[in-house]
Formats: C-alpha cells, sequence, structure tokens
C-alpha cells in the first residue's frame, strides 16, 4: 500500500509519518470487482456477504499490490509492470481466485490498482508483500474483520505493539526484538 499523497513518503520512517501512513490505510476504501459485482472493503469490518461466500468457511484472503513499494510514489508505467510481475507470480502459484481491485481514498485523490486474493496460504503472501516492497496488506480469513498486515521491521520498532490497537485491526508480520 501506498500513501494518498508523496507527502506522508518522504518521512515515512518518523513515527509520526507512520502513524499518518497508517491512518491513511485504514481510512481507505478497497474496492474488489467479483462476478456478482462490486465489493467494498474496509480495515476492522467483516467482509461483504459477496466475498464471505468465496471464503468460508475460514479461507484466507488478501488484497495485494506491487505498486508504489515503500510508499515511495512510482510512475504509471513503473507501477504497471509492477503489478504485471505480480499477476505472473500469482498465475505460478495458482490461488483459487484472484480478482480486480483497487484501493481509493475517501476523497479520490488517490487511487491504487491491486488485487483480491483468495485461498493463498499466509506465509506466501508474506513472501510476496516483502518480494514487492509493500509496507501492508489488507488481510482476513473467512467472515472474520480485515486487518492490515504490517511489514516493516523498522515500523514496529518505532511503534511497537500499542499503536495497532492490540492487534483489533492490524497485525504485525515482523519479529519483534527481544528486549
Amino acid at each position: 500500500m501506498t500513501a494518498p499523497n508523496s507527502e506522508h513518503a518522504a518521512a515515512a520512517d518518523t513515527p509520526q509519518a507512520i502513524r499518518s501512513l497508517l491512518a491513511a490505510y485504514r481510512a481507505t476504501r478497497y474496492t474488489a470487482h467479483l462476478p456478482d459485482g462490486a465489493v467494498t472493503l474496509t480495515v476492522g469490518t467483516s467482509p461483504p456477504r459477496a466475498l464471505g461466500r468465496l471464503t468460508m468457511p475460514d479461507r484466507p484472503w488478501v488484497l495485494i499490490t506491487a505498486c508504489n513499494p515503500h510508499s515511495r510514489p512510482c510512475s504509471a508505467r513503473s507501477n504497471a509492470l509492477r503489478m504485471r510481475s505480480l499477476a505472473r507470480a500469482l498465475a505460478v502459484l495458482a490461488p483459487p481466485h484472484v480478482f480486480a481491485a483497487a484501493g481509493c481514498a475517501p476523497d479520490r485523490s488517490w487511487v491504487e490498482p491491486g488485487l483480491l486474493v483468495i485461498g493463498l496460504d499466509p506465509d506466501v503472501t508474506d513472501a510476496l508483500a516483502r518480494r514487492f516492497g509493500q509496507n501492508a496488506l489488507l488481510a482476513g480469513r473467512g467472515a472474520a474483520p480485515a486487518r492490515l498486515r504490517l511489514y516493516r521491521a523498522d515500523w514496529a520498532v518505532a511503534l511497537g505493539r500499542v499503536d495497532t490497537a492490540g492487534g483489533e485491526w492490524a497485525q504485525w508480520a515482523v519479529e519483534f526484538p527481544r528486549a
């Protein structure tokens, strides 16, 4: 995921900028285009029934992008090439379902393409997120509420666990250093 504007990306390593990016990710509306129509996903809410039918009883799902690694804006051409590379990687993995998707700021000032992938092992998802330089992905399992899955170890150190509300809306996919 990237930020709605490059202001966030310029200082993404400070705790304040990280919190700003996380707030932007939480405010984002994620739309996936299923065979029966578009569904909207948001952080902290259960997926719509149309998606729930594809993820029952307990299948994992993720909305992933390859665009704008580490929230650093890239050109449209570069992002298109990165998305094609992600699509090729997914074709090799052959998950049960892949649908076109996008993340969009509430004011529509920023839109980023992605893919909704159903049935991909979470360890494989984590590897793809790291391979494509993503800070976070929107993920869920079955009808459970969607969460941000966070991949930046430097963010984990800068923020600690307290900034993810005890896992209610996000979870770290990094190892915390031992105290």
